[in-house]
């Protein structure tokens, strides 16, 4: 069982609270690292803060003000972020992943050298490893270039506009 985004609303509402899975698992930089995770690179590559994403409480954290944020800043950022992938379409061919022949090659060296009774060839091949190009990317899983992030972020905007509908003023991410 993997970790997931979740949006509640300050007040009870009858609207969705359903964080879309996709674009939870985007915001989770799964098998990216820093600027090199999907995230920061679409961060980057459309010029847009998205760090309003990684400001998340957990479920016992419903009471601490600092995780709140405020409804409408963040509709802001989510249609500046659907205004950007619409002015950039292909947006997605200048992001980096990780190819699996170089991944794939690394890993076989690297089990080759764990394996072997030099452990002073296995410290090298590790202190090397973050410095590798391609190992800080994600391996493409075909969600950015699919157009399924601009679609759940659509499903994203349509949640918060039923917040915003009924009179909300502040959401919470939580991360659980």
């Amino acid at each position: 069982m993997g970790m997931n985004y979740f949006i509640q609303p300050d007040r009870e509402l009858d609207c969705p609270n359903d964080f879309p899975e996709g674009l939870s698992y985007f915001f989770e930089q799964v098998g990216g690292y820093g600027e090199g995770s999907e995230v920061a690179q679409v961060s980057g590559l459309l010029g847009l803060d998205l760090s309003a994403f990684q400001h998340y409480g957990y479920f016992d954290d419903e009471d601490e003000p600092q995780f709140w944020q405020d409804l409408g800043g963040f509709i802001a950022l989510v249609d500046a972020f659907l205004r950007r992938l619409a002015e950039e379409p292909h947006y997605y061919r200048a992001i980096n992943h990780r190819t699996p022949t170089n991944w794939e090659a690394t890993t076989e060296q690297l089990e080759a050298t764990l394996l072997s009774p030099d452990t002073s060839m296995a410290y090298d091949l590790l202190a090397q490893l973050p410095k590798m190009p391609q190992n800080p990317y994600p391996e493409d899983r075909g969600y950015l270039s699919s157009g399924q992030l601009g679609q759940d972020l659509q499903t994203l905007r349509q949640t918060l506009a039923c917040y915003q509908q009924y009179g909300a003023q502040k959401i919470m991410l939580i991360y659980g």
